[in-house]
């Protein structure tokens, strides 16, 4: 199936839950970077605690294998440099900037010594330069030409069956497509209400005659297109369900963000914890358009967390301007408005 990593059986998987966490602490800490002046002792102390939290996280990046990750990590971190260029005024950016260059540069310093470190700087050069001479992308299923060169063209090295079909052998997240067309096929079969929630694997079989997705393989356990996948186990109905609840959610904190930036105000601890729960559920939600994220309880949990936070976000009880500290004694409970 792949590499493990830690508890995850399958890399992707695991390089999908550490763009999930590390966004998290990077607001925070980009929120501690922000402040003009820090000097108490503990505002100093905090802002090295989110840093380096921020960099244990990121340093998983570096002990796992999926390409897929990587590139979602670096998409991130470009939202990231965006949200901060249109958050910060003129001068307080060109007072920032010197310093978040300095401060990336040495963060991707220390997570290539820990893939070097780690062991697996070799494995990732290799599956880069795979993917760059033969141009697959699939992640857990491609074989090295040594490797088929020992086995029949119909049978895998690992004894399950090949596909017939040449392209998706070889071409661009082959398999992935293969599951893909499978599930467009049981879309109009499932209906309104689905098939069942987890009722992919027992089913799809009947969609296909792929002998590949005829046999039993952990990969296609799951579509690896988590959208798909949940309007034939759901339906139409729980699909739309499901898109309100997460898209909302993302909507929701979207516009508090544009609030904040409308107010004026600097940037706020609170504002910093939103921004790390939107980039965190928009690179899992990126990363579920190729592979299944979205079926691991663990994210499922820290998903469904961090849209409530979201969708809380906009609620008036939340919608109180921040107050100073000094000053909060002096304003009623029902303070002013955004």
């Amino acid at each position: 199936p792949g590499y493990f990593f830690a508890t995850f059986f399958q890399h992707t998987v695991a390089g999908a839950f550490v763009n999930l966490i590390w966004p998290l602490s990077a607001g925070i800490f980009a929120f501690r970077c922000s402040l003009s002046r820090q000097v108490e002792c503990h505002g100093i102390f905090k802002t090295i605690a989110w840093g380096f939290m921020t960099l244990f996280s990121l340093c998983g990046l570096g002990v796992q294998v999926s390409r897929f990750a990587v590139i979602n990590a670096g998409f991130i971190a470009a939202l990231f440099g965006c949200w901060i260029t249109w958050r910060l005024r003129l001068t307080a950016l060109r007072r920032v900037l010197p310093r978040a260059s300095v401060l990336a540069l040495l963060f991707i310093l220390v997570i290539c010594g820990v893939a070097v470190k780690g062991g697996k700087w070799q494995t990732l050069v290799e599956r880069w330069g795979a993917s760059v001479a033969n141009g697959s992308g699939s992640e857990s299923m491609a074989l090295d030409e040594r490797s088929r060169e020992k086995v029949s063209h119909t049978m895998r090295e690992d004894g399950f069956m090949e596909s017939s079909d040449e392209l998706i052998r070889n071409h661009f997240l082959g398999y992935q497509r293969l599951a893909s067309g499978v599930c467009l096929r049981m879309i109009p079969q499932a209906g309104l209400l689905g098939f069942g929630p987890g009722s992919w694997t027992g089913s799809y079989s009947h969609f296909t005659t792929d002998p590949f997705m005829r046999t039993f393989f952990l990969g296609i356990q799951f579509a690896n297109e988590d959208y798909l996948q949940t309007v034939v186990e759901w339906g139409l109905l729980g699909a739309l369900a499901w898109a309100i609840l997460a898209f909302g959610g993302l909507w929701c904190g979207v516009k508090r963000l544009a609030r904040y930036r409308l107010n004026g105000n600097d940037i706020c601890e609170e504002e910093g914890l939103i921004v790390g729960a939107l980039f965190s559920l928009t690179g899992v939600f990126i990363h579920a358009l190729i592979d299944f994220p979205l079926q691991i309880p663990s994210i499922q949990l820290y998903v469904m967390v961090l849209l409530g936070l979201l969708w809380s976000s906009d609620s008036k009880v939340n919608a109180l301007r921040f107050i100073p500290r000094a000053q909060s004694e002096t304003v009623p409970m029902g303070g002013p408005l955004l």
